[in-house]
């Protein structure tokens, strides 16, 4: 591995809500250009798009996940609704 990249655990979810760990190689002065306006007062949060059911997860700057297991949500205005509150 170069010196200027990284390898990247992500967590992802299958169908049948299992947590599995996914490797990727990032360059790290992309990944630095990308990350600069992130600040010490924002939440990060990701989201699993999928056709009906969709999945998000909070983590703090320092990438620490702040729910024991992602949240579900629908793919209608009430579970969109769900998930902003």
């Amino acid at each position: 591995m170069a010196n200027n990249t990284l390898l990247e655990k992500y967590y992802v979810y299958n169908k049948e809500k299992e947590m599995l760990a996914v490797y990727k190689m990032v360059d790290l002065a992309a990944k630095n250009d990308k990350l600069s306006f992130i600040t010490d007062d924002m939440l990060i949060v990701g989201c699993d798009i999928g056709s009906e059911t969709h999945y998000i997860r909070a983590i703090d700057i320092r990438g620490r996940e702040l729910s024991r297991k992602a949240f579900e949500f629908s793919d209608m205005a009430e579970g969109f609704e769900a998930a902003k509150a």
